[in-house]
């Protein structure tokens, strides 16, 4: 599965124009995430956590779908309750800081383009503890 090319950034005015099916959309501007199904209808969910993070973070798949997050420090994230396989989930995290982030390496998503002065997108879809699929876009 590749998410690179349905995930968005944008303000949430700009949604009119129609993504494709199995996008996902984060709207700067409103902290909201999209998330549009098979049938290319747009699912909205509210931003689950937002704050400054350090040291260690604990991502919990049960808590939500969307994190804005600004790392004052270098940041291990952590992830806890992950789907189990059939069912699956995707997850957002736009993130700033000019810190180094370090994903669980399940994730398989690599970070060199990250520049903390700008947004960045971080998605990852799990399917159950070791098959996750995860995308990065820097700047937005």
């Amino acid at each position: 599965m590749e998410l690179t090319k349905n995930v968005y950034v944008g303000k949430e005015n700009e949604i009119e124009r129609g993504f494709p099916k199995g996008s996902i959309y984060v709207a700067t501007d409103t902290g909201r995430l999209f998330i549009y199904d098979s049938a290319g209808v747009p699912f909205s969910y509210e931003q689950s956590t937002s704050g400054d993070i350090a040291g260690s973070y604990i991502i919990d798949w049960n808590k939500g779908v969307y994190w804005d997050l600004t790392m004052t420090a270098n940041t291990t994230f952590v992830e806890i309750n992950t789907p189990v396989a059939p069912n699956g989930k995707t997850i957002a995290i736009r993130l700033t800081g000019s810190f180094t982030a370090t994903l669980p390496a399940s994730w398989n998503i690599d970070l060199t383009s990250y520049d903390g002065a700008v947004d960045n997108l971080i998605t990852v879809t799990s399917f159950g503890t070791d098959n996750h699929f995860g995308s990065f876009k820097a700047g937005s």
